[in-house]
């Protein structure tokens, strides 16, 4: 079984193009400029230039399980992905080829099921864990090491940072405690 991408015209609604690679569920995807990375149930990451013929630019392979999670960092220069194993991975983009992370982040106790980099800066990193997890975790990536862990006593589903001000929005999901289902600022 192979897993395709379709880019559509949406202005048109027809296919423009079959990005091909993946041979297991595709679960993640993210834009960085022209290329389209996309991430699989066969543990791997592929970056795809959507305006070459040829389109599978470069392959990374460090994940052991599936991955849920991809997010660019604002300049491009660093990607962040995650998943089922509880990791979190760096990796700098113009080391793409050679499939080497820059860090490894191996303190979540579940499931990685949210991303986000810091707006204001560039360094900062966070995760967010699932249920049997629940903490929001800060990294510095410049370091390779953690900020602070936050335990929510929820699964984190989503994270976003206020642009304007020094916070960080979470989702919640399922929970130990009574409220779940929440927004958390």
């Amino acid at each position: 079984m192979h897993s395709n991408l379709h880019l559509y015209d949406v202005v048109t609604s027809k296919l423009i193009r079959k990005l091909e690679g993946h041979s297991e569920k595709i679960a993640a995807l993210a834009w960085n400029g022209n290329i389209l990375t996309s991430g699989s149930h066969d543990e791997s990451i592929i970056n795809h230039d959507v305006r070459a013929r040829s389109n599978v630019t470069s392959q990374l392979k460090g994940h052991r399980e599936a991955i849920f999670l991809l997010k660019w960092s604002k300049r491009g220069n660093m990607l962040a992905s995650g998943g089922s194993e509880s990791l979190v991975y760096v990796w700098e983009s113009n080391k793409m080829n050679s499939s080497k992370f820059l860090h490894c982040f191996k303190d979540h106790s579940a499931s990685v099921k949210a991303l986000a980099w810091c707006p204001y800066d560039s360094s900062v990193l966070a995760s967010g864990g699932g249920v049997d997890d629940g903490c929001i975790k800060l990294w510095n990536v410049q370091k390779g090491t953690s900020i602070c862990s936050i335990d929510t006593k929820a699964e984190i589903s989503r994270l976003e940072w206020n642009r304007h001000h020094k916070e960080i929005l979470s989702g919640h999901g399922f929970s130990s405690i009574a409220e779940h289902n929440q927004l958390c600022l």
